[in-house]
């Protein structure tokens, strides 16, 4: 029975992740077709506090961050996503290479990932996968890029 349960909360998970990762570009076309609601800088979701063991940080703790230069922001879509629209700044290391890659990442700053999805999905498996490797010091961004880019913060694109 627990076998059972693990492989359906195993394969909810995944498709999750997968359900976000591939809106990452669609994401893109759609979000810039609809007008953006204002939202407060900092404002997070009303949901509740995911239970993936992810840690989230808000918008308003990561501007501190960038201004202290303690921040070093991740954008986990894929290049198209990331040559539409990037957090400024954030460096492009693909969801499905952030294993590999881990060691390019600083251990004297808060590692901030970033995918599309509202709920931060594709994010959060980041950090779990960095936490794997050891890496503590990971936070999945609070609303994504969409909640970013709808706080009028700044965004930069590759032309």
């Amino acid at each position: 029975m627990r076998l059972l349960i693990s492989s359906v909360l195993a394969s909810f998970a995944l498709f999750a992740l997968i359900a976000c990762h591939s809106a990452d570009s669609s994401s893109r076309v759609a979000s810039s077709a609809t007008p953006a609601t204002a939202v407060k800088p900092g404002a997070t979701p009303a949901a509740a506090a995911p239970s993936d063991g992810a840690r989230r940080i808000s918008r308003i703790e990561v501007q501190d961050l960038i201004s202290k230069g303690q921040a070093y922001i991740v954008d986990v879509r894929n290049d198209q996503a990331y040559n539409t629209a990037h957090i400024r700044g954030a460096k492009l290391i693909p969801y499905d290479q952030i294993v590999a890659r881990s060691k390019e990442l600083p251990s004297d700053k808060t590692i901030v990932t970033y995918c599309s999805c509202a709920n931060e999905h594709t994010a959060a498996g980041a950090v779990l996968e960095l936490k794997k490797k050891g890496i503590e010091n990971a936070a999945a961004l609070l609303g994504g890029m969409d909640g970013w880019r709808n706080a009028g913060l700044p965004v930069d694109s590759v032309k």
